[in-house]
């Protein structure tokens, strides 16, 4: 079964329509066709590349699928991405757009943001040069001795999502900023009730009467003004900060919560529960695969102790370049003894 359904999967990524060995954000399984507006996101082809190099890993590793191996090296070989870099400003664009040629105006510039991964390995391939990882924002934010960084909406996704594919080395920076927004996303949470603030579903429809979806963040480590749209808790937040070692009893307790309201279901945690005005929860009865992959994958880290991080890191280039994920936590100038 497993090997009848990577192959399957491998083959339609291999017919799929392509822009500089990037798929489309949405096409056809069966006809191989894009639909929509045709999109190409450096998330999305970050995402799936780091999953191809894990993937390509664990073949390598138990010794399977030797013609699969052959095509996913394929894949992961025509993958540029260099094709976003801006050498100007050193960063990668949001998106292209292929039907009018163009990119998107705006570049990810936070280190804590869901590109992160695509920066790494843009930088692990040596598709762009070191430059592009030092230019992004470090931006600081400091509260009862600890530091840590800002992202753009404070989500788990920004922060955590990466943690599939690279921990983060205890000392260094990157482990420092996790640790602290994770205390922030528990501390921002609701009183006495759930947390864990990321994008996902929420209890808004359109007008086929389909779930809404948002990024919902922890206020404290926002860049951007706080959503307005009530609060909203997704399990997998949950999840994937429960990769980082610590706050068991804490994240237990919040999974729990979620089964006690009515948050999982026959096919496992729903996509998020939406609190409104008065207090009250309203379960988003919907499973994303993304989400739910999320969650599969950092269950298997915590259980087999970074398994998927292995077999990232089992690929030399990968592996050659983990030093930019042990920056030292900068000098922070200030007087502690003032508040003694």
């Amino acid at each position: 079964m497993f090997c009848r359904r990577i192959s399957g999967a491998v083959d339609a990524l291999m017919h799929a329509k392509k822009w500089c060995g990037h798929l489309y954000n949405w096409f056809d399984a069966c006809t191989h066709k894009e639909l929509g507006t045709p999109y190409i996101s450096l998330v999305d082809s970050g995402n799936l590349l780091a999953s191809l190099y894990v993937l390509l890993g664990a073949l390598k590793h138990f010794s399977l699928m030797e013609d699969v191996q052959a095509q996913i090296q394929v894949l992961i070989d025509q993958t540029d991405l260099k094709a976003f870099y801006r050498p100007g400003n050193r960063l990668m664009a949001i998106g292209y757009f292929p039907k009018t040629g163009k990119f998107t105006e705006n570049e990810f510039d936070l280190y804590m943001s869901e590109a992160r991964t695509a920066s790494f390995l843009a930088v692990a391939r040596g598709e762009v040069g070191v430059e592009h990882w030092n230019a992004l924002s470090r931006a600081l934010i400091e509260q009862d001795r600890h530091i840590g960084m800002l992202s753009w909406t404070g989500t788990a996704f920004e922060y955590f999502m990466p943690s599939l594919w690279f921990g983060a080395r205890t000392g260094s920076y990157l482990h420092e900023a996790l640790s602290f927004a994770r205390e922030r996303q528990i501390a921002d949470g609701e009183r006495g009730g759930l947390w864990g603030n990321s994008e996902s579903a929420y209890y808004g429809f359109d007008a086929r009467g389909n779930y809404q979806y948002r990024a919902f963040g922890a206020p404290s480590l926002a860049l951007a003004a706080e959503q307005a749209n009530g609060s909203v808790f997704a399990p997998y937040a949950t999840f994937l900060m429960s990769q980082m070692a610590g706050k068991t009893g804490a994240i237990l307790e919040n999974l729990k919560k979620f089964q006690q309201i009515g948050g999982y279901g026959k096919l496992g945690y729903y996509d998020a529960v939406d609190v409104n005005a008065r207090g009250r929860y309203r379960v988003v009865k919907n499973h994303m695969s993304h989400h739910q992959g999320m969650i599969l994958g950092a269950v298997c880290n915590i259980l087999r102790g970074g398994l998927l991080e292995d077999f990232f890191f089992s690929d030399p280039q990968m592996r050659a370049a983990k030093l930019l994920l042990e920056e030292k936590i900068p000098f922070y100038e200030k007087d502690w003894r003032a508040e003694r």
